[in-house]
């Protein structure tokens, strides 16, 4: 049984986590934490726990076997590093800190510990990039092409999390939160090669924050190129965001429209339908399974910091060619 703590459990992505979690009969729930107390109480009443707003306080009085760590962008890192030096196995959402350094800085303490700190890079195991990955075993990538668009980012605000529409809290907008997912995926798909950022342009005019709420970019990966356009601008009431992608090998074209249909041609004219996933959503259940069974087994996370710190150093990179001035300190904000 793997005591276990939640913490920054006000995050909206705390059910994708949770409800997984739950379904199984090796966790016990020690306790909560989140400076929001009384968000963090509501979670320790429906789990029979504690809640304290403190997660080192909580930490040092449970003695945890593991953790979830949620939470703001601006204050994971230095969570990381306090169960790394702790010896504590955890998941940590992405992105893990406000920028590359951060994230480099934990990505190394970890290596140096043996530490498992499992990241959820989730599309690596969706579905759709999984049976493309072995219908197009040992073909070239010619150009890969993301478009993940989200709901105005008020939501976040209702989801009392409204820290994410602070650049010097979040680290950035739509590319930190959505796209950070394409920044691991394209050079997971595409691997050792090196990745130029070509282009990015990135807008704030629709909600005039400090955040960005349109982001694209170009990058050119080995001689593979790869588009990610994503925001937060889609108002649809019904669907839960704007999203289709494209990949081209040597061989097929995939195209992923709805989330539950790939598309396949090949040049020849042939045409494939497969029916599966392509929401990142639906993969946190199996993440979730696959990082606890590895941690009882004592395995290594399938991917966890050093990846994260790969992207976030990309997406470092994809700020400067925009203009972007990050934070590095606590207010430090610009609007683009």
């Amino acid at each position: 049984m793997l005591r276990t703590v939640l913490i920054g459990v006000t995050h909206w992505h705390l059910p994708l986590f949770l409800e997984p979690m739950q379904k199984r009969d090796d966790l016990s729930y020690v306790g909560v934490s989140d400076p929001d107390l009384a968000g963090a109480q509501k979670v320790a009443e429906r789990l029979g726990t504690i809640a304290l707003a403190d997660y080192r306080e909580l930490v040092e009085q449970t003695k945890p076997d593991f953790a979830l760590v949620l939470g703001i962008h601006a204050e994971m890192a230095a969570t990381a590093e306090f169960l790394i030096e702790r010896g504590i196995p955890f998941i940590i959402e992405k992105p893990a800190g406000l920028n590359g350094a951060q994230v480099s800085h934990i990505a190394e303490l970890a290596a140096e510990r043996d530490a498992f700190a499992a990241v959820p890079f989730v599309f690596r195991q969706n579905g759709w990039v999984t049976r493309m990955r072995e219908h197009s075993a040992g073909e070239r990538f010619d150009h890969l092409s993301f478009t993940m668009i989200g709901r105005p980012p008020q939501q976040y605000e209702r989801m009392a999390s409204g820290w994410v529409l602070d650049r010097a809290r979040s680290g950035g907008g739509a590319l930190i939160n959505l796209g950070i997912h394409f920044l691991d995926l394209i050079p997971y798909l595409v691997p050792d090669e090196p990745v130029e950022v070509v282009g990015a342009a990135i807008s704030n005019t629709a909600w005039d924050l400090s955040i960005e709420d349109y982001a694209s970019v170009i990058l050119k990966v080995g001689t593979s190129l790869a588009t990610i356009q994503t925001g937060y601008r889609y108002t649809s009431p019904d669907e839960y965001m704007d999203m289709h992608f494209s990949v081209r090998t040597a061989a097929s074209y995939y195209v992923a429209r709805t989330p539950t249909e790939v598309q396949v041609t090949t040049p020849e004219g042939g045409i494939e339908t497969w029916e599966v996933s392509t929401m990142n959503m639906k993969t946190y259940p199996f993440f979730v399974n696959d990082a606890i069974e590895r941690v009882l087994r004592g395995d290594m996370p399938a991917f966890d910091l050093s990846d994260a710190a790969r992207a976030m150093r990309l997406l470092d990179r994809i700020y400067e060619k925009a203009g972007a001035i990050l934070p590095s300190t606590p207010g430090s904000v610009t609007q683009e």
